[in-house]
């Protein structure tokens, strides 16, 4: 996702300080290089997104671990920390440690494996104690026999999962182009959210929950619609055993087995054996994605084949899956079908993916490429690795009563990475055409120190540089410290952006201070002050969560 470009209406060329920083922060990293170990990186995709929740397809079988957190990179430029929610053989399911970062259904993100950081970092809610007699359990989000299995347990039903209760306090003040209007803006948004897992029913049965609501109140004079925000993502029943392959799932599910259904209200069977063949369908309705709220207006049924492959020692894996779906709106909108392929190869260090999608046009009766991506990474020697990207985007919108199709989007980009020292650095250069618009090539340089230990503190830095051909320049550091004070953990950041835009610039800073400490033994809270000001903006936000595991 390419930054915006704010204006500004006064000239204000990049800054050479900048630079400077950017070549300090480069010695710096040299310097600490005795204290941080390099990091692991694997591609993962998005294959789904759920509230705070997001999808990828890499899990145990890539290196993840249940206690890792997870640095996330989209094409060099680091956008934040992932924290694991629930991982298996094949599927990882996070949520955002920190300020959340734009992302969507179908991305690529490069992940870095920040090895026991969960246990670091201040910014989110810790996983589950692993530390103890508790058994390591699968995620309310998961299901099937490849992911971490549930030992028998004394006394029947469990109730596993966690409650939180956080509280956003935000006033804003924004300005015009010349002051020409201004702005003030006050909210106070409670949020409470459960994930639980009713495990060990009858008949090998477990009961899944994910709800989120949210109470959006507005000081200013501009309304919010509406001010009751209840999303249910899961609700259903599953069936699945150790021993057998055979799995099904009734409620309010996503499908784990593809990337192209999304979400169902209704009854899914699955055959999911480690290897060789599988295959499964699913018949029901698809919630409205504006607030995943059931309805009827929407019938569907999904049916899919699978191949899994991985040789002895690990080092050669490869999956594909094909499946057909076809959605029944309501009249006057059309029938909507499309035909889904994945790929993926691992191959010792090389990866390949790729992702195609088939939509047929409901009025010529021709099949259309609506999505298409190729990623492959290929590594030169333990520190260099060369990539490359293809992605090729004509949606297909089941709301429309002719023209279904919007408009192509293409993108071709390749870049190399240097892990060397402490840290990473990187840079791309993409192509981006469209049926609309003149094509114009950009450019991104990006160096990140993830963390390195000094005396007590832990210290990481990040500079991202971005260029759209001549017209805009963006430039992003972000310094960072922390440190523990018994089972307390703070954490400082400093973030500064200078952009310019046909010659016409801005700056924002920010700083955000985060306080991560326990209240008791099971419950936990954390508190996130952050202060913004800028050429056109000024924000102050008072953020609190409060949760204890169940």
């Amino acid at each position: 996702m390419e930054p915006m470009m704010p204006v500004r209406s006064e000239t204000r060329p990049m800054n050479l300080r900048l630079v400077a920083l950017c070549v300090l922060l480069c010695i710096y990293g040299f310097m600490g290089s005795i204290a941080f170990a390099q990091e692991t990186r694997i591609d993962a995709l998005v294959e789904f997104i759920a509230g705070q929740n997001i999808y990828l397809n890499v899990g145990l079988s890539d290196g993840i671990n249940e206690t890792d957190s997870l640095m996330a990179y989209r094409e060099g430029q680091q956008v934040g920390i992932l924290r694991l929610v629930g991982v298996t053989e094949s599927r990882t399911v996070a949520t955002f440690a920190g300020t959340p970062f734009p992302v969507t259904r179908g991305d690529i993100l490069s992940i870095a494996i920040l090895s026991g950081l969960q246990n670091s970092e201040p910014i989110a809610p810790p996983p589950a104690d692993t530390s103890g007699t508790e058994p390591a359990r699968q995620s309310v989000f998961e299901g099937g026999r490849t992911g971490v299995q549930l030992p028998p347990v004394e006394g029947g039903i469990r109730v596993t999962g966690r409650l939180s209760l956080s509280m956003d306090l935000n006033t804003a003040n924004t300005k015009g182009l010349r002051s020409f209007f201004e702005r003030e803006r006050m909210y106070r948004i409670p949020v409470l959210n459960l994930r639980a897992s009713i495990e060990e029913l009858p008949g090998n049965l477990r009961f899944n929950i994910n709800t989120r609501y949210a109470h959006r109140n507005n000081q200013s004079r501009l309304g919010i619609s509406p001010l009751n925000s209840f999303r249910m993502y899961q609700l259903n029943l599953e069936y699945a055993t150790p021993d057998s392959p055979f799995e099904a799932r009734l409620g309010r599910f996503f499908n784990p087995a593809e990337t192209f259904s999304g979400y169902w209200d209704g009854l899914g069977l699955f055959y999911a054996p480690d290897y060789g063949l599988g295959a499964g369908i699913l018949g029901g309705f698809q919630p409205r994605r504006a607030n995943e709220q059931f309805t009827t207006d929407f019938p569907k049924y999904s049916v899919f084949g699978s191949y899994a492959y991985r040789n002895d020692d690990g080092s050669t894996r490869y999956n594909a899956n094909v499946s057909f779906h076809q959605v029944f709106p309501e009249s006057p909108f059309s029938t909507h079908s499309f035909l889904g392929v994945t790929h993926t190869l691992n191959a010792k260090k090389l990866r390949l993916r790729n992702l195609l999608q088939l939509d047929q046009d409901p009025f010529s009766d021709s099949w259309t490429i609506s999505r298409f991506q190729v990623h492959g990474i290929i590594p030169v020697n333990t520190t260099f690795s060369l990539r490359g990207r293809y992605i090729l985007r004509k949606p297909y919108n089941i709301l429309l009563t002719e023209d279904v199709f919007g408009y192509k989007r293409e993108r071709l980009s390749g870049g190399f990475s240097v892990r060397a020292f402490t840290g990473t650095f990187s840079a791309d250069v993409s192509a981006n055409t469209s049926e609309i618009t003149d094509r114009s090539f950009t450019y991104t340089g990006f160096a990140s120190i993830p963390r390195i230990n000094f005396w007590d503190l832990g210290v990481s830095t990040m500079v991202h540089y971005w260029r759209r051909d001549d017209s805009a320049d963006v430039i992003y550091i972000v310094p960072s410290i922390s440190r523990h004070f018994g089972p307390m953990l703070a954490q400082l950041q400093y973030h500064y952006q200078e952009s310019t835009y046909d010659v016409i610039g801005s700056s924002n800073h920010t700083l955000e201070g985060v306080l991560n400490f326990p209240i008791g033994k099971r419950v936990r809270s954390s508190v996130r002050i952050q202060s913004r000001w800028g050429d056109f903006n000024n924000t102050f936000r008072v953020y609190t969560t409060l949760w204890t595991r169940i």
